[in-house]
């Protein structure tokens, strides 16, 4: 199988001076270092899974949308041979992108992640995002708010409301792999949300949390069906 990794550290640099921000300011947003980020962009060095996603929110954006370049249509077709492929330099823990569209704000990623490696924590993103985690193989622990904690095994899926932090760590003695699926609204939610506890609920022998928005589970239906 063969991947395209494309330009990341130029579609920074170009997503950057969009947004009218020196490489000060986005690295202070994000939270590294200004010589970190100037390598990034120079594609000297590749970021890790936890950087490249605090350089994505500190541009607004998702890794996702760094990684491919897609035009906004109402029908994407995205072929095995083109998929983007990034790899954690240290973790090598690696993320495929298998689909990006901005119009239904939907990212589908699969993630193959070495023996007893972790993504490190990932930050929260906006208001009303929703993310599912489906595993294909393996033992992983999701960590959500840095306190509650869910083994996941093959087969097993999660949802939570993904505007916290959390983390995936594969605690197998082998390597995983497991799909993840974020649903992000184009605009932030307008009201300050509601402080929410994740519950499990059972639905066709399968545990989510409790609640998400159940118009953007339709998506997830769609979405699933071309992966399950």
């Amino acid at each position: 199988m063969s991947h395209k990794n494309l330009n990341f550290g130029n579609n920074i640099a170009a997503l950057r001076m969009q947004r009218k921000l020196s490489q000060e300011e986005l690295a202070e947003k994000a939270g590294i270092s200004r010589s970190m980020l100037s390598k990034i962009e120079r594609d000297e060095v590749s970021p890790t899974i936890a950087i490249a996603n605090k350089i994505a929110r500190g541009l607004n954006t998702s890794v996702s949308s760094l990684l491919d370049d897609v035009a906004d249509e109402r029908v994407q077709v995205r072929r095995l041979d083109d998929r983007v492929v990034q790899e954690d330099p240290i973790s090598r823990i690696q993320r495929e992108l298998i689909m990006y569209t901005s119009d239904l704000g939907l990212d589908i990623q699969y993630i193959i992640s070495p023996a007893g490696t972790t993504t490190g924590i990932l930050p929260a993103h906006m208001p009303g995002s929703e993310k599912y985690v489906l595993v294909e193989k393996g033992i992983l622990r999701v960590t959500l708010a840095k306190n509650s904690l869910y083994e996941l095994n093959a087969g097993d899926c999660l949802a939570f409301i993904a505007d916290i932090e959390h983390e995936f760590h594969n605690i197998a003695q082998d390597t995983s792999s497991f799909y993840v699926i974020l649903l992000e609204p184009q605009e932030a939610v307008k009201a300050a949300p509601k402080k929410q506890t994740c519950q499990p609920w059972r639905l066709a022998g399968v545990t989510w949390l409790y609640p998400f928005n159940p118009e953007l589970l339709d998506n997830l239906s769609q979405a699933l069906s071309y992966i399950c």
